[in-house]
């Protein structure tokens, strides 16, 4: 996969917090992160014989950082999903290792879909979703490296990266549908009350 579409949706991410995000600590701090993962994403740190990408580690550290808020009982719910999303990623990557031909009949955007649903089915608040989806891809990638270590020593390489942004743009979709929907809702109810007075 082209790196173009990481890069494309992280600036799009960073757009959308900076111009239409509420003013506040959490806007500051989302937009700095951005241009963070932005930022580190060529680079890499050598940790023995394997390199680990930067961005890796912050899509690691971000989703960690969502979970840090929440009670005990919500950590452990969102960990058995995270690990969930982690199996779905590491089935898939060696089913396609050892049968690419499936990729001529489901194309890597329909695992996509497939991870994204997944991820709407496991909880309903999109920062948790987003808390998933990073650490659940973290693990995948960490469980993948290692076993196929010897081929394989990059740690978060740019296949991973696209596909977390594709799946990232889905899941911001859904919310902006979800809450643009509410607002039509609520807008058509109190119209029709005001009618219901009249």
């Amino acid at each position: 996969m082209n790196n173009f579409w990481f890069y494309w949706a992280l600036w799009g991410f960073w757009i959308i917090v900076v111009f239409f995000y509420r003013d506040g600590k959490k806007r500051a701090t989302l937009s700095c992160l951005i241009l963070l993962m932005i930022t580190v994403s060529p680079f890499s740190v050598p940790i023995g014989q394997t390199k680990v990408n930067l961005t890796f580690l912050v899509f690691g550290l971000t989703g960690c950082g969502l979970l840090s808020n929440l009670s005990f009982t919500k950590v452990v719910r969102l960990g058995v999903a995270s690990f969930i999303v982690m199996m779905l990623d590491v089935l898939a990557q060696i089913y396609w290792l050892y049968d690419p031909a499936i990729l001529m009949i489901l194309p890597e955007w329909t695992f996509i879909l497939f991870m994204c649903f997944f991820i709407l089915v496991l909880t309903q608040d999109f920062w948790n979703r987003v808390a998933i989806l990073l650490i659940g891809m973290s693990q995948g990638e960490c469980l993948q490296s290692l076993v196929f270590y010897p081929y394989d020593q990059l740690v978060g390489d740019t296949d991973y990266l696209v596909m977390v942004s594709f799946i990232l743009i889905l899941l911001v979709s859904w919310e902006l549908t979800h809450q643009g929907l509410l607002i039509v809702r609520t807008a058509t109810l109190t119209r029709q009350t005001k009618r219901i007075e009249k």
